[in-house]
């Protein structure tokens, strides 16, 4: 998984409060129902995550709490790197939260500790009648579900493979979490680096940056590299290897697991049959691992080289893959390098695929008002709530209805990639299945295996145990 670097937070964690005080004395318990009353008793619920910022959600928070004026909203935000651990410790002691994020490619992971969409949610409401004399009155309303067709029809199409799962007693498909926003990998170009090596406009597809490279590598007396011209080829430097690798499988074709949830990327697929000699997830490994081979002509990145965002951002690196948050990360590392962001390049234009990075909003088994708390998610990811967070966070939509909102605007390059947006892991054990393709990009590189084949089998056949 790839997520942004913060800047150093001295408290453990951040707790942010969004609680407005709205009296239910004035409506009259002696008139309600007892279920209303019963439901209308105050409610708190925790929200967990990170990388999203109060302030985004709040006006979230504050048009929901006009029709629900029992419900407080606590979020708390933790640093990355201790989420996790302190997510499920907290659960194990039945103090974790009602809702909490989950990065897409371990929404499966969770699954167990999930409780997925009902069919229909009953919650008390604040509600306004009459039409001469009008009347605020509390209500008990039922609130149907979002079905998985709904989702399909209202998402971008990769968030139906992330967060729709297959009960195995009912047979029927579930939905376990809903996003607010995603994110995509884009061509982040360092713009007076490629005019110096005279290079009009960045690469649309592989084959033109690899014509590129050459034009922009340079090196020292000691054949040492000072400036590189895009940072692939390894893990060890590279934060986002793992989505690379795997957008660059996917564009050339690649079918990770077949109809029966086995892997099978080591395989030609059908429809390629005596087409390419060799598997498509084969020949995009050892494109990848091209750029850090220094008997290749595309050699230009190496282990001595930093991150690709600090190379990126001292100036020393031309091109580099990366999502939208690592260019808050850039303007903060250089403020003045005149950089542009393009297009992931593609190995096929006309049949675009771009690689999605993305939390789901999940409701947590043990909450004590599931109600309440996916009432509060599917109010959250409607349209017009998204709208005010997107506005709020800068960032892009999950939404196809505001997908054209955003297409020309600053956000251009990202919005016109999520619906082509796709991600492949299933699987139990994520930081496990990124761990083996560390191994198999770090044997590629270093030549280290008996043919590139067995070292594709050998990868598939690790990650088929933590699949499904």
């Amino acid at each position: 998984m790839n997520v942004p670097a913060l800047k150093k937070i001295t408290l453990k964690f951040l707790v942010f409060s969004l609680v407005f005080v709205l009296p239910l004395s004035g409506f009259g318990c002696k008139l309600m129902s007892s279920e209303v009353q019963e439901n209308v008793k105050s409610t708190t619920l925790e929200i967990w995550g990170v990388y999203m910022n109060s302030a985004h959600i709040k006006p979230i928070v504050d048009a929901y709490r006009v029709s629900h004026p029992y419900v407080r909203v606590n979020y708390t935000n933790f640093r990355p790197e201790e989420y996790e651990t302190q997510l499920l410790n907290a659960m194990a002691e039945d103090r974790g939260p009602d809702i909490f994020l989950v990065h897409n490619t371990k929404v499966l992971e969770y699954r167990n500790k999930l409780l997925p969409l009902p069919a229909s949610v009953k919650v008390a409401t604040l509600v306004e009648e009459g039409t001469i004399k009008k009347e605020t009155k509390v209500v008990m309303q039922t609130i149907p579900g979002l079905t998985v067709g709904q989702l399909k029809k209202s998402f971008v199409d990769v968030v139906a493979s992330d967060v729709v799962f297959v009960n195995a007693e009912t047979r029927q498909e579930e939905i376990f979490g809903l996003p607010l926003s995603m994110d995509t990998l884009v061509l982040y170009y360092n713009a007076d680096l490629l005019n110096r090596a005279n290079i009009p406009e960045p690469p649309q597809t592989w084959m033109e940056l690899q014509e590129m490279i050459p034009k922009l590598t340079k090196v020292d007396e000691n054949d040492g590299i000072v400036q590189a011209g895009i940072a692939l080829g390894l893990s060890d430097n590279i934060d986002n290897y793992f989505d690379i690798v795997s957008a660059l499988m996917l564009q050339n074709g690649t079918v990770f697991a077949n109809e029966y949830n086995q892997l099978v990327m080591d395989k030609i697929p059908g429809v390629l049959q005596g087409k390419i000699e060799v598997s498509p997830a084969l020949s995009a490994l050892d494109f990848y691992s091209s750029f850090a081979k220094p008997y290749k002509v595309t050699y230009t990145w190496d282990k001595y080289m930093k991150t690709a965002v600090q190379s990126f951002a001292a100036g020393n690196l031309a091109m580099f893959v990366g999502y939208q948050f690592h260019n808050e990360t850039i303007k903060s590392l250089s403020p003045k390098l005149n950089y542009l962001i393009a297009p992931l390049p593609q190995v096929n234009l006309e049949y675009p695929i771009n690689y999605a990075n993305y939390w789901v909003m999940g409701v947590s088994k043990k909450t004590k008002s599931a109600d309440v708390a996916w009432d509060f998610v599917q109010y959250a990811t409607q349209a017009d709530q998204v709208s005010k967070y997107l506005t709020a966070s800068g960032r892009v939509t999950a939404l196809k209805a505001l997908v054209k909102n955003q297409q020309s605007d600053a956000l251009g390059v990202f919005a016109n990639q999520v619906l082509t947006a796709k991600s492949w892991f299933h699987g139990s054990d994520f930081e496990a299945a990124k761990a083996v393709f560390k191994t198999m990009i770090d044997d590629s590189a270093t030549d280290n295996y008996k043919s590139m084949g067995d070292l594709i089998s050998n990868t598939n056949t690790k990650l088929n145990s933590i699949y499904r």
